[in-house]
């Protein structure tokens, strides 16, 4: 917290402290002036100024300065925020493997840590400065008691501890409860996010699955609401008894009071001392343990933001210079999730510089694992990658991953404007005149969105932001537009005309020949009629590759990859439809 706002954080401190002593010099300068009133003769008044002056500072000054703290804690609690929020994003980007990505416990803890990053920074601010004030308070309290019997501190600050154990005790155990049920409350979000997001509106609504969708919403609440009633009356119960104690404290200390005033032990000033000081001290105790309480939840929280900031990457970054490969070659590459499915038995190619690759084979056969493993973001369980006969490992990371462009199969949807969603596969790279855009925006089939094009850069997209809201080809288009900004020099695209209209994939790949001349291109798809272009097809089956060759070459081979050609070739051959007699199937 300091780290994020030094100078804020120092006057809050401050302030926390003399906001924190002015309420007990107040309770003492008060005695004062009421022993000088009533005393025989009275004092002066003018011998009592300089008190009053006191009096009327250390009354006002916590008024005075409310404001002013609360400027302050403004200001610390929305730098904490962001401090906190940049360095998830920081150790984020340091994550350079997926393998983090395959832990229910890291979805876990992103479901808390997304939740609790938008209040408990804030609430600890202003919280721990209040916690401060009262606790300088109470020891201010305790310290002029001192001068009028040694125990009513201990008995005060008695009442306290019990407080503060009961209060840690409920956070604690709430907090556990809270994440055991962080599956459930994941799956609650999940639900409601089906019911009112636009990507679900429409099934939503045809196949009318909402009662379904609020049964089982309901049902998961009521287990976990039940679970979280159940941790609330334990604790409520475990504490009770140490609650009963800590007010038991306060009252023998009025009690005692009561006793020495009827004996008339004490002076006027002196009983408006102690009963104020016994109000406000135990005003301030209580506030101390609530603030207590609620630090410890939030400390809870932190101990998650510790844990992420304490994930270990799965990769171990390599210290060579990336440059752009004449080869690359997987020899017996084998490769298993951490959930223990064997994506990759084996695999073996080599891949020559200005190739173009395609990669068939049925859903699951290993395709976008390769594509995973070529780009690093797993390593091999066993054999080796080479790019021009040094091991992938050995090669800086980020530098290696900059000499792609890639489209990716899940077509990711940027809420920023047309030229911010181009820009982000090279965000560094100037295009004063936008022309690099604009020509990647016509690569993709993507110049006619607005009139003139270079308008288009500018529109904001996305609802989330009132923008335009794009079909699912034009995100697909612009996807293909980020990859062509990079120019990198090899490509990868991963089913990159899935979303495309049958005119448009025409165009794409007609023109990806011209396009991609020079640069190594990898491409994924199941439409095979685009794999003629390819110098090579790689056929994948069941992690294993299991052909390889030119289009001729397969079809002649007669294995699987024909097998999967006339398939689709066959959907595309007319075959008449014979029907029943026009007078049979006629309405009556």
């Amino acid at each position: 917290m300091y780290a994020s706002a030094k100078t804020d954080f120092l006057i809050l401190a401050s302030s926390s402290i003399i906001t924190g002593i002015a309420p007990a010099i107040w309770i003492y300068t008060t005695a004062l002036v009421v022993d000088a009133l009533v005393a025989k003769p009275p004092a002066d008044l003018l011998s009592l100024q300089p008190v009053l002056a006191v009096w009327a500072v250390a009354f006002l000054l916590p008024r005075l300065m409310t404001p002013i703290m609360q400027y302050y804690q403004a200001n610390l609690a929305e730098r904490f925020t962001a401090y906190i929020n940049l360095s998830l994003m920081d150790k984020s980007s340091r994550l350079k493997g997926l393998s983090h990505l395959d832990d229910e416990h890291y979805y876990n803890c992103i479901k808390s840590l997304e939740e609790g990053v938008r209040s408990r920074p804030v609430n600890v601010v202003s919280v721990m400065f209040f916690m401060i004030r009262d606790a300088i308070t109470i020891i201010a309290i305790c310290v002029m008691l001192l001068s009028i019997t040694w125990w009513l501190p201990i008995i005060l600050l008695l009442g306290l501890c019990p407080g503060i154990i009961a209060t840690l005790r409920f956070r604690e155990l709430a907090w556990k409860a809270l994440l055991s049920r962080s599956i459930q409350a994941r799956e609650m979000e999940y639900l409601s996010h089906i019911a009112l997001n636009a990507g679900f509106s429409l099934e939503s609504r045809i196949y009318s699955y909402f009662p379904w969708l609020k049964r089982r919403y309901s049902l998961l609440f009521k287990r976990t609401h039940e679970e979280m009633r159940v941790t609330r009356r334990k604790a409520t119960l475990g504490t009770l008894p140490i609650e009963i104690f800590s007010v038991a404290c306060i009252i023998a200390m009025v009690y005692w009071c009561l006793v020495q005033i009827q004996e008339g032990a004490f002076t006027l000033g002196t009983i408006v001392f102690l009963l104020q000081s016994l109000a406000l001290g135990h005003a301030a105790l209580f506030a101390v343990v609530e603030s207590v309480g609620i630090i410890f939840e939030r400390g809870l929280f932190f101990t998650l933001y510790f844990d992420f900031l304490a994930i270990q990457d799965s990769l171990v970054e390599g210290a060579g210079k990336a440059v752009p490969p004449q080869i690359i070659r997987f020899t017996d590459v084998s490769f298993t999730y951490p959930n223990g499915v064997k994506a990759v038995k084996n695999v073996s190619f080599d891949i020559k510089r200005g190739e173009r690759i395609a990669i068939v084979g049925a859903n699951g056969s290993g395709k976008s694992t390769l594509i995973k493993l070529l780009l690093r973001f797993y390593d091999p369980t066993s054999g080796c990658i080479e790019v021009d006969e040094r091991n992938l490992r050995t090669i800086e990371i980020d530098g290696w991953r900059a000499c792609f462009g890639v489209v990716p199969q899940e077509i990711v949807h940027y809420a920023f404007t047309v030229r911010e969603n181009i820009h982000l596969s090279n965000i560094e790279q100037p295009d004063p005149d936008d022309h690099a855009a604009l020509q990647a925006l016509d690569i993709a089939g993507l110049s006619n969105l607005s009139t003139p094009p270079h308008t288009a850069l500018d529109l904001r997209l996305g609802k989330e932001f009132s923008g335009l809201e794009l079909s699912g080809g034009q995100w697909q288009k612009l996807s293909i537009a980020r990859a062509f900004f990079r120019d990198p020099d090899l490509l990868i695209l991963d089913e990159p005309s899935a979303a495309l209209d049958p005119k448009s994939e025409v165009r794409f790949f007609a023109s990806l020949q011209a396009l991609a001349k020079g640069k190594t291109t990898l491409f994924i798809t199941h439409r095979l009629g685009a794999v003629r272009l390819a110098d090579r097809i790689f056929v994948m089956r069941n992690g294993e590759l299991i052909e390889s060759g030119t289009h001729e070459e397969l079809l002649h081979l007669n294995g699987e990859f024909a097998s999967l050609w006339q398939a689709q070739v066959n959907q595309y051959q007319f075959k008449p439809i014979h029907t029943a007699h026009p007078e049979s199937a006629s309405c009556k």
